[in-house]
């Protein structure tokens, strides 16, 4: 018994850092995890400003920038976990890349389209399904809150 006293506080030196250890790298994985959403819901944003634009004031040279960041948006959504096929996450990148490129998208001709157009209306809804489900992923992932996708 005496040989085990003599290790006791070796060895709760050693269980104590293992403690400590595991809680640094999960508070790292969140905060990364936290600065990847943080920059794919500013490329989301910025997405969809060009598109709208795009769709209103028929900027047609913003066409190559936005399917570049749509592109883009998709690999940094790869990143997050459970990116699979059907995820509420992937559907929602379909739907807002959907939205972003549809009707007369990258065409000859672009046609100006009022703000309150259904063109421009998706997008705005699509950005924001797209911001919710990425606030949502962090919610339940790291932060322990939320909803699970249904």
């Amino acid at each position: 018994m005496e040989d085990f006293t003599k290790w006791l506080p070796s060895l709760l030196v050693v269980i104590g850092w293992i403690i400590v250890n595991h809680q640094n790298n999960k508070r790292e994985t969140r905060k990364e995890c936290r600065s990847l959403i943080d920059d794919a819901k500013a490329a989301v944003i910025d997405v969809a400003a060009k598109a709208v634009l795009y769709h209103t004031e028929a900027k047609k040279e913003l066409s190559v920038e936005i399917l570049a960041a749509i592109d883009a948006l998709e690999i940094e959504c790869e990143r997050l976990p459970n990116w699979v096929k059907g995820c509420p996450l992937m559907g929602c990148h379909a739907a807002f890349a959907n939205a972003m490129t549809g009707g007369d998208f990258d065409s000859a001709e672009v046609e100006k389209k009022a703000a309150n157009s259904p063109q421009v209306i998706s997008i705005v809804r699509t950005r924001t399904e797209m911001l919710s489900e990425l606030e949502r992923i962090f919610r339940v992932h790291y932060l322990g809150g939320g909803s699970k996708p249904s």
